[in-house]
């Protein structure tokens, strides 16, 4: 989950921010691991559940 964790901070910070779907098929075509799109998915969730990822006014997910 670390890893995952880490991905999508490093493209956030990158890419700024961006549509839920959008980083979510970003970090599954990076990391190029076949089935891991739920992982990110709910890995996703749980960083907006602990407010460490949050959406902006636009509905994008930003640090």
């Amino acid at each position: 989950m670390l890893f995952v964790e880490q991905a999508i901070r490093m493209l956030l910070k990158e890419e700024g921010p961006m549509e839920r779907e959008l980083l979510i098929r970003q970090v599954y075509n990076d990391m190029k691991l076949p089935d891991l799109e739920p992982f990110i998915e709910s890995t996703l969730g749980l960083m907006i559940g602990k407010n460490e990822v949050k959406f902006d006014e636009d509905g994008k997910l930003h640090l």
